[in-house]
């Protein structure tokens, strides 16, 4: 694997410690607070933030470099764990997830542009709406920096809230129970935490996937507490409607509001067209954005942040009970186990168990779905002859060579046919000339690919380099061909016109 693809977490944590500053988390610590009326029990907290750390760590772990995890995205891996029909489930799921987070965060920041400039209340969620569509619709490279700024407006408000408003007593208090504290915190993480491969993908060290768990962790934590003394100063949970009534300072912290949610509502319309097009692979990226930002903002507009537990109770209930599997998978196959596909049973049943309890009324809800995908995840592991395995490919089905492919990757599967069909030398020249273009002696093309882009490539057209070099053809040649392609696909419309077309131009996988 190139050296170009290796990561510190300094080059990483920004989307982790831009999820851990959001504004979301001053939401949550005053709705928190106003559930209780008064100070969060400490012990939902801790149980919460070390859960959220347990997932993170356990399904980040799948993008560190190879040997310590796969050194892929989600969409790169995701095909070596799910069946077809689990990956499309998990598509839906992740497509609703992010709409549902674009309303949130629009819906936030549109409410506190309306109430900086007095326009009417529908009107600062859609052009908030509109700017955040046109940074995504723009080069990647533009939205980076937008992030960055908007991270740093984060963590400017949630110092003022502590510094301006302090609590006249502690946000949180020694007691019993807070489960449903904890099931909201592992809400707020879960779709970040199911993603999670995507940001920390090439990471080199254990120690940098650490890092960034903890500024993720650590700052969300403190934004909870944050928000939760301000519920105790005010007794509103509507942290809009205090900022907007603050004089001086506080008049203009809405501002900070408005454009530090701009960050995670740039996410969600970038991980929400993945997650559409994995649905509908024709749909062109920017018409599934747009589709996004059209339902995020008509859920913005309706005020959807201020269904912020249940949202996020919801969430908590659907999606974590996925990372428990695909975690436990991950481990075994570093310690040299055979690979082998999740069955849907091991998460489906405890999502709609969790889902079901939730709409019920149960607080712990996420928290049961949680142990029952550990059960069945463990009764998967210990029993595989007496519960078989849906969706999962036969192993004799995985030819055996002497690829840097890993016999259980899908590229595998009807390579040796399509080896027969294709004129390899061609095939070659294409690969070469692809290689040619992306390595031409010096990285001025590497450098222009935003961070997440060069992560999923690099380690692809490596093998693919490798490839050529030993010499391989047939089917090794192929597969390879097919593993750039399908990994290249989800960024084809963030990448330079000339390298696209050179991608789109190696023969597909039918």
């Amino acid at each position: 694997m190139s050296d170009a693809s290796e990561r510190r977490w300094p080059a990483a944590v920004g989307a982790w410690l831009g999820i851990g500053t959001a504004p979301a988390t001053l939401v949550l610590g005053a709705a928190m607070a106003a559930r209780h009326r008064g100070a969060v029990p400490v012990a939902g907290l801790l149980v919460g933030g070390a859960l959220m750390a347990a997932l993170l760590w356990g399904q980040g772990r799948i993008g560190l470099r190879r040997p310590l995890g796969d050194g892929g995205t989600l969409t790169a891996v995701l095909p070596a764990y799910l069946g077809d029909a689990s990956r499309l489930l998990l598509a839906a799921v992740l497509a609703v997830s992010m709409v549902g987070w674009n309303g949130f965060n629009v819906g936030l920041g549109g409410a506190s542009l309306a109430a900086l400039t007095h326009l009417p209340g529908w009107a600062g969620p859609v052009l908030l709406e509109a700017a955040v569509l046109a940074v995504s619709w723009a080069p990647a490279r533009l939205g980076n920096r937008v992030a960055v700024v908007t991270t740093l407006s984060a963590v400017v408000l949630v110092g003022w809230c502590l510094t301006v408003l302090p609590p006249p007593g502690a946000p949180v208090r020694l007691a019993a129970g807070g489960l449903a504290d904890a099931a909201a915190l592992i809400g707020y993480a879960a779709v970040f935490a199911l993603r999670a491969p995507d940001f920390s993908v090439g990471l080199a060290r254990r120690r940098d996937l650490a890092w960034c768990v903890g500024l993720l962790v650590g700052p969300a934590l403190l934004g909870v507490l944050a928000g939760a003394g301000l519920w105790l100063r005010t007794g509103s949970a509507d942290v809009v409607a205090l900022l907007a009534a603050g004089s001086g300072l506080a008049a203009y912290a809405n501002l900070f509001v408005a454009v530090a949610v701009f960050a995670a509502a740039l996410t969600t319309t970038y991980s929400g067209a993945l997650a559409i097009r994995g649905l509908a692979p024709r749909v062109p990226a920017r018409v599934a954005m747009l589709a996004v930002a059209v339902l995020g903002g008509i859920l913005a507009v309706a005020r959807f942040d201020r269904l912020v537990l249940p949202w996020l109770t919801l969430l908590a209930a659907a999606l974590p009970v996925l990372v428990v599997p695909m975690a436990v998978e991950a481990a075994a196959r570093r310690r040299g186990r055979v690979p082998r596909t999740v069955p849907a049973w091991c998460w489906v049943p405890p999502a709609l168990l969790a889902v079901a309890c939730t709409l019920a009324g149960v607080g712990v809800a996420p928290l049961l779905g949680l142990a029952l995908a550990g059960v069945l995840t463990i009764s998967w592991r210990l029993t595989p002859a007496l519960m078989p395995i849906i969706d999962e490919p036969s192993a004799r089905e995985r030819p055996m060579s002497s690829s840097l492919l890993p016999p259980w990757l899908p590229d595998w599967d009807g390579a040796s046919d399509a080896a027969t069909a294709l004129d390899l030398d061609d095939l070659r020249d294409q690969a070469a000339a692809l290689l040619d273009l992306v390595f031409p002696g010096d990285d001025e093309l590497l450098d222009s690919l935003p961070e997440d882009v060069e992560a999923a490539l690099v380690p692809t057209l490596g093998i693919l380099g490798q490839t050529l070099e030993d010499g391989l053809t047939g089917a090794d040649l192929v597969a390879a061909v097919w593993l750039v392609r399908r990994t290249a696909q989800p960024f084809l419309s963030r990448l330079p016109y000339e390298l696209a077309a050179s991608i789109e131009a190696l023969p597909r996988k039918q």
